[in-house]
C-alpha cells in the first residue's frame, strides 16, 4: 500500500511539473499529537519531509504540490521470558523484543506565497492520508538449555519482523510558514501545520510491555522444530482521532 501510494504521488507530480519550474524541499519534521491522540500517545514523532511544488502559472504566487512525511512514533525494547514443555520439564527461554511504530503521510497541497524580496511568508491547505503501522521484532533468543536449540528457534521465529497493526486515516489541514531564498536556486524553509485526522487504530511504544511471546511447535521444516511468534498479549490497538501539529524546518531547491 505504502509503495503504491508513493509511486502514484510521484507520477502525478512528474506529469504536472514536466514543463514547469520545480520547487522541491527537504525538511526535518517533528510531529506533536493533539487532543485525544495526545492522551493515548503523548510521544513526539520525528522524521523527514520531502515535497515538490510547481506554480499555477508563470510568475503566479500560487503553487500546487505533493508532500510526503516519514516519521517514527516511538520504539522500545523489552525482555520477556516464555516457558515451553520439553519432555515433561518446563524450560524458560529469554527473549528480547522490539517494536517500531511508524507514520507515513501523503498530502496534496495548495500554497500561496507573498512574492516579496528576501523572506516570503506563505499559507497552505492540505488534504491526504495518514498511514500508521507497527512492526515487531524478536531481537535476541537465549535458551540456556541444550534441550532447545537457539538456532532452531531463531530460524523459525519472526526475527526479521512482522507488521502487527496497520491503519489508514483521512487527513486535512492548514499551514503557515516562511521561506528565505539565499540565491535563485537555494533557500531555507520553516513551516507549521495543523492536521486534523480521522480515527485510526495504532499501538504506542509503551504497549510492547504487554506483548507476549508464544512458543510454537511444527513451525519449521521439521515436524518437531520449535519457533516463536509475538502477539498483542490480549490487548487490542488503541483507537482515536489523529490530530497533529507538525513543524518542518529545512532547505529549498529550485530547478528551472
Amino acid at each position: 500500500m505504502r509503495k503504491q501510494l508513493v509511486t502514484l504521488v510521484f507520477l502525478f507530480a512528474l506529469a504536472l511539473t514536466a514543463n514547469a519550474q520545480i520547487h522541491t524541499g527537504i525538511n526535518a519534521t517533528t510531529g506533536f499529537p493533539l487532543n485525544e491522540f495526545k492522551a493515548q500517545n503523548p510521544g513526539t514523532a520525528f522524521g523527514i519531509n520531502i515535497n515538490m511544488f510547481f506554480p499555477h502559472s508563470e510568475s503566479s504566487p500560487v503553487f500546487w504540490g505533493v508532500d510526503l512525511n516519514f516519521q517514527g512514533m516511538g520504539a522500545r525494547e523489552v525482555s520477556k521470558v516464555a516457558n515451553t514443555d520439553v519432555n515433561g520439564t518446563s524450560v524458560p527461554i529469554d527473549f528480547k523484543l522490539a517494536n517500531r511504530n511508524r507514520l507515513f503521510s501523503g498530502h496534496f497541497v495548495i500554497r500561496a506565497k507573498v512574492p516579496t524580496q528576501g523572506v516570503q511568508p506563505y499559507v497552505e491547505g492540505l488534504v491526504g492520508l495518514k498511514y500508521f503501522y507497527t512492526r515487531t521484532f524478536i531481537k535476541e533468543i537465549n535458551t540456556g538449555n541444550s534441550a532447545v536449540s537457539e538456532q532452531e528457534l531463531t530460524r523459525n521465529s519472526s526475527v526479521g519482523g512482522e507488521s502487527l497493526q496497520r491503519s489508514i486515516a483521512f487527513s486535512h489541514g492548514l499551514g503557515i510558514g516562511a521561506q528565505m531564498m539565499f540565491s535563485k536556486f537555494f533557500g531555507a524553509n520553516i513551516g507549521l501545520r495543523y492536521l486534523w485526522g480521522s480515527p485510526a487504530k495504532y499501538y504506542t511504544r509503551q504497549d510492547i510491555r504487554d506483548f507476549d511471546v508464544a512458543i510454537t511447535a511444527n513451525n519449521g521444516v521439521g515436524s518437531d522444530e520449535y519457533g516463536a511468534v509475538i502477539n498483542g498479549g490480549g490487548i487490542g490497538p488503541r483507537k482515536s482521532r489523529t490530530d497533529m501539529l507538525v513543524l518542518n524546518v529545512g532547505l529549498i531547491i529550485n530547478f528551472q
